[in-house]
């Protein structure tokens, strides 16, 4: 398991993430509070105060209100995430950030490497086989009704949660992207099979 704080999230990364995510977000509030306070003005201007303007004003406010309150919770809960080999990697727990050189080495090492020669054989790159998984690295145990696991994986999603200390184990971060590729070579088998398969394979 990786120690918390081992490596510290570039302010770059924090920053540039959650700005982007943030104007995607406020974007519709945004421009619906500029166009009704433009139109208050117009209204007001022409006709005065009536119960009409009252009530664009209340509108108006309110979408206001939304852009603001969108600024705030994304602000504060956008995760840093980067993309590597293909994969995106989401930290929703910064204490056990790892730095892109690293995450890539790890999956080079424990997911590209040891599917390499079957991607080949079928004429692909084993990159292919993971390309677009999402992983996202959480501060709690993964769950899914009754089910607590240090990972799960939703193939026909293109997504996986880890439990965060467990980013760097290859029997957990490793092991959901294996699945992944497995299900990319022979879509709609179950996971027994694929675990089976791998064994047999040498890659577990």
């Amino acid at each position: 398991m990786l120690e918390p704080k081992t490596h510290p999230v570039p302010e770059n990364l924090v920053d540039d993430e959650k700005l982007k995510a943030t104007l995607r977000k406020m974007g519709v509030a945004l421009v619906f509070t500029v166009v009704s306070a433009v139109a208050l003005y117009v209204m007001v201007r022409d006709n005065g105060w009536f119960l009409g303007t009252y009530i664009h004003l209340a509108s108006t406010v309110a979408a206001a209100a939304i852009a603001a309150w969108s600024f705030y919770w994304y602000a504060s809960r956008y995760h840093p995430r980067y993309d590597v080999l293909g994969v995106t990697v989401v930290f929703g727990d910064t204490d056990y950030f790892v730095p892109k050189h690293i995450m890539q080495n790890f999956i080079y090492t424990e997911v590209i490497e040891p599917f390499r020669e079957v991607a080949e054989e079928r004429g692909l790159h084993p990159l292919d086989l993971i390309k677009g998984v999402t992983v996202m690295l959480t501060p709690d145990k993964p769950t899914f009704l009754q089910l607590v696991a240090i990972g799960m994986t939703w193939p026909w999603k293109n997504y996986s949660r880890v439990w965060a200390p467990h980013v760097l184990n290859p029997g957990a971060f490793a092991y959901e992207l294996k699945l992944h590729a497995c299900h990319d070579l022979f879509p709609g088998r179950d996971e027994g099979e694929d675990i089976e398969w791998m064994k047999k394979k040498g890659i577990l």
